[in-house]
């Protein structure tokens, strides 16, 4: 069996960064975006959220997917909430361990990198980044993780807690 690793942090914290950094492609490894998933539904005028459910459900399909082909699926997207993040494990099975990767960024750095992405179906206005930024929720093991990998560029480093 496979594990799953969700992704957690505000829009610019640098979540599909990371990804790209870490996973290396010839592994046995996936990463499913919910925006890549997002942006090859909604058409150029529609609102960021319209096709939600569709999106969701196909998030969730691929990700179940992965897993039943038994690769390590990296789920890409906020999960900022403790509702989110268990809504999502409620809806995937067939993996070892899930695990939860933390880019925990100050709100001045998701702030400045979404400014590159001005002009582009990435961009999130300033306020929505802060108002997320507000609502996020530190992640806790009891939320169903076996372990919580945390991340700051600041620190350059990367912590944990959990154990099996």
């Amino acid at each position: 069996m496979a594990n799953l690793y969700l992704m957690c942090g505000c829009p610019g914290a640098g979540k599909s960064t990371f990804l790209k950094n870490h996973v290396k492609k010839e592994s046995n490894s996936i990463i499913i975006s919910r925006d890549e998933i997002r942006f090859s539904i909604i058409k150029t005028n529609e609102d960021y959220f319209s096709h939600e459910d569709e999106v969701t459900k196909i998030f969730w399909e691929k990700i179940n997917n992965g897993l039943k082909e038994e690769k390590d699926v990296f789920a890409d997207q906020t999960s900022l909430t403790p509702k989110s993040r268990k809504w999502l494990l409620k809806h995937i099975n067939g993996y070892t361990y899930a695990n939860l990767i933390w880019i925990d960024e100050d709100l001045e750095i998701c702030l400045e990198r979404n400014e590159i992405r001005k002009g582009t179906k990435a961009y999130v206005p300033r306020g929505v980044i802060q108002r997320m930024f507000d609502q996020f929720v530190e992640p806790s093991l009891d939320e169903g993780f076996d372990y919580i990998f945390r991340y700051n560029s600041k620190e350059g480093k990367i912590t944990y807690k959990g154990g099996v």
